[in-house]
């Protein structure tokens, strides 16, 4: 078989941290990006937190206080678009106020997520997942509904909002039915709004669909020099998918894995963009073991499991330059959706989140390391069996799923013809081609770009 001691070496390397989850290879070609991004989170130590809706309010429980924290996210309050603005030009600021008062009695600021879409003012009025409300997900039929809401919050709270997000999870259908390109418009007239006043977060994405670095590239791709500059940070979701693991080293890996794909599309989006899209990240959502994607159940974590995976997301955030952690969520008592509990009955998880920030400093042997980035490469090895021939071959710093192109060139030909077939770099990094042909053939493989090649290997005839 050909190539297979290398394949069987490359293999057993790549799986001893993870048999489940291949390691992410950092290239030459990429490393001063990603050492500019990871920059990013060397600053003051910033933690922050989502409180379940009846903590504090709602339940006879004016007396629970979570945990501090630099900032509080207000989601599932009762405080969306749709809940605040009922009427196009009519406005209730009740249970807004009192949770922003709430969350200052704490001694934070709130981060206010800007959506949810009012049926009202919604271009499908269907949009959206039940639970959070008929056309929620749906974008405004009229632009100019999304203006005066946001005027409407900067003209009342002002900089008493730490950080205005734009969107919740917008590469989710459940979220958002509209197109990168409607968003990349909701984020103009959001930046003009929120000017200088406070910090403007992008619409969030979510990490372990591949989605999200999808969205994120095709809504920079659509965002004018101007509103990129004054978004003050990007925000994503870093849940890994919910059978992460077993172990805890193995489940903090996929979260750094998912979290270094996006990043990647963020850097090549900026390249395509030719300009710079190195600014903090924001991680307004993380915990382990919530179901999905797709049909993959929920995992419940213990709570000393939980107090490492709570410490690791926080190690693993600074050392990826995410400036701000946002742990979800701390509740008054269990939460069904939550593989990580956090309330008053998780003693461990709770000891964990006071030993912060002097358990951060610490670099997971998981965190790439840049010094020893690869050069991307691609080389092949080719035999032929009876009329046809076959070629394997083994990748260094290509993703998985890159799409490489084989390239041919029979006798009498001055140079190499693409052939139609496309073949996909595995997680391992190998790929396999065959063709049927008795004739003798040169073969190379390139990137679909162009930008890297394999050696050329000459296949002679039958």
């Amino acid at each position: 078989m050909l190539l297979r001691r290398p394949l069987l070496l490359r293999w057993a390397w790549r799986s001893t941290a993870n048999p489940a989850h291949s390691a992410t290879i950092i290239t030459t070609d990429e490393a001063s990006g990603f050492q500019q991004l990871w920059a990013q989170g060397n600053g003051p130590f910033t933690p922050a937190l989502s409180a379940g809706p009846e903590v504090g309010w709602n339940a006879g429980l004016e007396g629970l206080q979570p945990p501090a924290a630099n900032y509080f996210r207000l989601w599932d309050m009762k405080v969306a678009w749709r809940d605040v603005n009922p009427a196009r030009g009519a406005f209730d600021f009740r249970i807004l106020d009192r949770r922003i008062e709430q969350v200052e009695s704490w001694g934070a600021k709130p981060i206010m997520v800007l959506g949810l879409t009012p049926q009202w003012a919604a271009a499908d009025p269907n949009a959206g997942d039940p639970r959070w409300g008929a056309g929620t997900a749906s974008p405004p039929a009229d632009i100019n509904t999304w203006r005066e809401y946001v005027r409407a919050l900067v003209q009342r709270y002002g900089s008493r909002i730490g950080a205005y997000e734009i969107w919740n999870e917008a590469n989710l259908q459940t979220f958002w039915t509209g197109t990168p390109q409607q968003m990349a418009e909701m984020t103009r007239i959001a930046v003009e709004e929120i000017g200088t006043t406070s910090i403007t977060l992008a619409p969030s994405v979510t990490t372990r669909l591949a989605s999200g670095p999808r969205f994120t590239e095709a809504m920079i791709a659509e965002l004018s020099p101007d509103t990129l500059a004054a978004l003050d940070a990007w925000s994503i979701h870093t849940y890994p998918a919910a059978d992460a693991g077993p172990t805890v080293a193995q489940a903090c890996e996929q979260r750094v894995d998912d979290i270094i794909r996006w990043q990647r599309a963020l850097l090549r989006a900026g390249t395509k963009a030719a300009w710079s899209t190195v600014k903090p990240i924001w991680d307004t959502e993380v915990n382990f073991g919530l179901a999905g994607p797709g049909p993959r159940p929920k995992t419940a974590w213990s709570d000393a499991d939980g107090a490492a995976l709570l410490t690791c997301s926080f190690q693993d955030s600074r050392a990826l330059g995410i400036a701000v952690t946002a742990w979800y969520e701390f509740t008054a008592v269990d939460f069904d959706l939550l593989g990580v509990q956090m309330n008053p009955a998780t003693p461990a998880i709770n000891a964990a989140w006071a030993a912060l920030p002097a358990t951060v400093g610490v670099t997971n042997p998981w965190i790439p390391d840049l010094s020893r980035a690869v050069k991307k490469e691609i080389v092949i090895e080719g035999e032929r069996s009876g009329r046809r021939i076959q070629v394997e071959g083994v990748t260094t710093g290509l993703p998985e799923g890159t799409k490489l192109v084989p390239y041919l060139r029979f006798p009498g030909q001055t140079g190499f013809t693409a052939a139609v077939a496309r073949r996909t770099v595995a997680a391992d990094g190998t790929f396999e081609y065959e063709r049927k042909t008795g004739k003798r053939v040169a073969v190379q493989f390139r990137t679909e770009d162009g930008d890297v090649r394999s050696n050329t290997v000459i296949i002679q005839a039958r």
